[in-house]
């Protein structure tokens, strides 16, 4: 069954009034994950032509240090607005297998943007 990712970039104005903002509406912090992403491309089915990504995340938790690993594929966006796309995801036990049988298909890793990381700060609802 396709699954869809609807995601809408806004820009801030200012970091901290926000932050006081959800903490004062009973927001708190939950988790920070750092996420590293490597993507691939192939001649044979050409992802950044066709709007599409595949790619490997990890994601670790910063304060238990617990990691998983996921491939995720991205179709291309359904609108010039929003990021929405269809996306395919599963987790991975074995990251460097996967990359090398990607590699065996003749995928190869974006050399441009090889490894993109990032740190997300997780808020919930108290």
């Amino acid at each position: 069954m396709d699954q869809f990712e609807i995601e809408v970039k806004l820009p801030l104005k200012n970091l901290k009034e926000t932050l006081k903002l959800l903490t004062d509406q009973g927001f708190q912090e939950t988790a920070q994950i750092q996420e590293e992403d490597t993507y691939f491309n192939s001649v044979y089915h050409d992802v950044k032509k066709r709007d599409e990504a595949l790619r490997i995340r990890t994601s670790t938790d910063c304060r238990s240090g617990i990691s998983k690993t996921q491939i995720n594929f991205k179709g291309p966006k359904l609108d010039k607005v929003s990021m929405s796309r269809m996306e395919l995801e599963t987790e991975v036990s074995d990251t460097e297998v996967l990359k090398n049988i990607l590699i065996h298909l003749d995928f190869q890793i974006f050399p441009l943007i090889f490894c993109i990381s990032k740190l997300l700060h997780v808020w919930t609802d108290a």
